[in-house]
């Protein structure tokens, strides 16, 4: 009888054991990163070197797939400005006029996990230019497409938690239309899902 009750009980722990599901993990997963930080434009104006502003505040925006690997492809955009230019007429003093440049690109992006929290990150494509040009007459904008554009990043993203990281990165841009370059350092946060 005793026997009988050992084997039953095993017999029901087996077949309990047996119907439970493993869970499989998850290979891949998303992340959302936002950037906000200086940015400071190489000047490469031809007239009005001198009267430049160079350094502004400067967003990005990335939406990434990470795969197990080291490997990650995803979406980067952002808004910068490059430079913002401003003259006063030497002849009347209440005459100002203002020049400036934005840029929102939409890049391809891959990052690559060097070492432990440690990224290195390059990407391509598209930029909108926004031309600011205000005077006299008023303010006219124009914008144009720069189709090839290109920037190089280093970043360090450290665990606050599972999902959250923070840290911050250095970025190179490069729009080709303008032959204009920037480089930002900027705080970064990480949303992992």
């Amino acid at each position: 009888m005793k026997r009988l009750s050992l084997i039953l009980l095993m017999a029901g722990l087996a077949s309990c054991c047996w119907a439970q599901e493993k869970k499989s993990e998850k290979r891949y997963r998303f992340s959302v990163t936002g950037g906000l930080g200086w940015t400071h434009y190489i000047n490469t104006l031809k007239i009005g070197t001198n009267l430049a502003v160079e350094d502004h505040l400067g967003l990005s925006f990335k939406i990434l797939w990470e795969p197990e690997h080291r490997l990650a492809l995803g979406v980067e955009s952002g808004y910068y400005t490059f430079y913002e230019v401003e003259r006063t007429s030497p002849v009347n003093a209440q005459v100002t006029g203002r020049a400036t440049l934005n840029i929102v690109p939409i890049m391809l992006h891959i990052r690559l996990r060097i070492i432990d929290n440690f990224y290195l990150s390059t990407g391509t494509g598209a930029a909108m230019l926004l031309s600011r040009i205000e005077g006299i007459g008023g303010a006219i904008d124009s914008n144009q497409v720069s189709l090839s554009n290109f920037q190089l990043s280093a970043s360090y993203l450290r665990p606050i938690s599972p999902r959250l990281r923070l840290g911050a990165e250095l970025k190179y841009l490069s729009v080709d239309k303008t032959e204009d370059v920037t480089l930002s350092l900027m705080a970064v946060a990480s949303f992992r899902f």
